[in-house]
């Protein structure tokens, strides 16, 4: 290659370079508030239904109470580190002034992954995450009707009667 053959890839190359560069500064916005929320919710989806049948097969050689303590032990061991990691453990002091009815969460997370690890086996991974998914969404309806005072509209109940008809297909 000659030197004006390099010096012109290069030049080209540069603006290549620019264009993504402009392109990445544009859509970073779009990707932090549409595509990464979208992806911790797809992962959260797949990771939900791993420990539960990770948790239910653990329960089946010890026990579902057993198998769903280890389950949290090695969840607040993980958000331990994650939070030792982040410098996010510092926040934990604050904890103490926000109302004890939040601190419920814990308490609803292991009776969950309990209620998991015991109906799975009888009712199998689908069935039993398609009535979770269905009666978080109409629960998750009521909440935001009744306590969050958010209006309805007629194509949401549509598409909860949808839903409760798909459960009834997947228990067929």
């Amino acid at each position: 290659m000659h030197l004006l053959q390099i010096r012109e890839y290069l030049q080209c190359n540069n603006f290549c370079i620019n264009i993504i560069l402009l392109y990445r500064s544009i859509n970073r916005r779009y990707v932090l508030k549409e595509i990464i929320p979208f992806t911790l919710a797809i992962l959260t989806g797949l990771f939900t239904t791993l420990e539960a049948a990770a948790t239910s097969e653990l329960g089946k050689s010890i026990t579902p109470r057993t198998a769903t303590l280890h389950s949290m032990i090695v969840s607040s061991a993980t958000m331990l580190i994650i939070n030792i990691l982040s410098g996010g453990l510092n926040q934990y002091g604050k904890i103490t002034s926000t109302s004890a009815i939040w601190s419920a969460g814990g308490i609803f997370g292991a009776l969950a992954i309990y209620f998991l690890a015991v109906s799975i086996p009888k009712l199998g991974v689908t069935l039993t995450f398609t009535i979770v998914i269905t009666s978080q969404i109409v629960s998750s309806f009521f909440m935001d009707t009744f306590l969050f005072s958010i209006k309805f509209k007629l194509i949401q109940i549509i598409g909860l009667s949808l839903m409760i008809t798909g459960l009834y297909l997947v228990m067929k």
